[in-house]
């Protein structure tokens, strides 16, 4: 299913989390070398999964009796355990043939950094990289997804030339524990909405110094082009005025932007 719409990305967000569907028909492409995963078209089963946990059922608090710190580190525990078995399934996901293109998306109740900027202008300076490509293939870590990008055009940020290079969004395919961890949603922000392989956009990027790497600038990075007209995200100030154009006229705004 498609996650970039014109409609707003909060009326996705407000999608109930519905049973979703696991797909293991499609072929997968696997460069072992890297750790990506490329995917075919997706092919999505409609078939739901069985809950394996009761939903209805009352059950005590584990941490009744417990003194602060019992508590504090009964959670720390818990988070790691978590962390833990997360990393494992994240490993079996990537090889297990499931299309992320097929996952409901569900907005996610992290914070996310970074400011909005005003205008298109005050993006652009910002913007350690910006480029125009196309989303090959996915890999993914905790709480984000790194994708490789086809670079069709390089607008700025000389240090990346190459033929492809690496970002991150927040998010990702993310279990569902009451289903036994046998299905899952797509996590997303809608600052930085997922990109999917095969999304063709004009991308807005700085350099994270945590990661060692690129992320998508929130709410001013994402210019999605859909049948070459562009749909930006609808959560940035100015990104709705830029819907519709074509996709030289992005580009010529965009640099005569960077000439300023």
């Amino acid at each position: 299913m498609r996650l970039w719409t014109n409609r707003s990305l909060s009326r996705i967000g407000l999608l109930a989390v519905s049973v979703i569907a696991i797909v293991s028909l499609l072929q997968v492409t696997r460069a072992e070398e890297s750790g990506y995963v490329a995917v075919a078209p997706a092919v999505c089963d409609a078939a739901p999964p069985t809950p394996v946990v009761e939903k209805n059922v009352v059950r005590q608090n584990p941490t009744t009796g417990m003194t602060p710190d019992e508590i504090t580190e009964y959670h720390n525990q818990a988070r790691q355990d978590f962390a833990m078995r997360y990393r494992e399934w994240l490993a079996g996901f990537a090889q297990s043939g499931v299309d992320v293109r097929c996952l409901e998306p569900s907005e996610s109740m992290a914070d996310y950094r970074g400011p909005a900027h005003g205008d298109l202008a005050s993006a652009l300076t910002a913007a350690d990289v910006v480029v125009l490509g196309t989303v090959e293939s996915l890999r993914y870590e905790e709480f984000r997804t790194l994708a490789k990008l086809r670079i069709d055009v390089l607008l700025k940020g000389d240090g990346y030339r190459g033929a492809t290079l690496e970002f991150w969004t927040p998010g990702g395919p993310f279990p569902r524990q009451d289903y036994g961890y046998a299905s899952a949603f797509l996590a997303y922000h809608p600052p930085v909405p997922p990109l999917l392989p095969g999304d063709r956009a004009l991308l807005l990027l700085e350099y994270e110094p945590q990661t060692d790497g690129l992320w998508v600038q929130p709410y001013s990075g994402e210019y999605l082009l859909s049948s070459g007209r562009v749909m930006a995200i609808e959560a940035s100030d100015f990104g709705r005025s830029l819907n519709g154009l074509s996709e030289k006229a992005l580009l010529d705004l965009v640099r005569s932007q960077l000439k300023r």
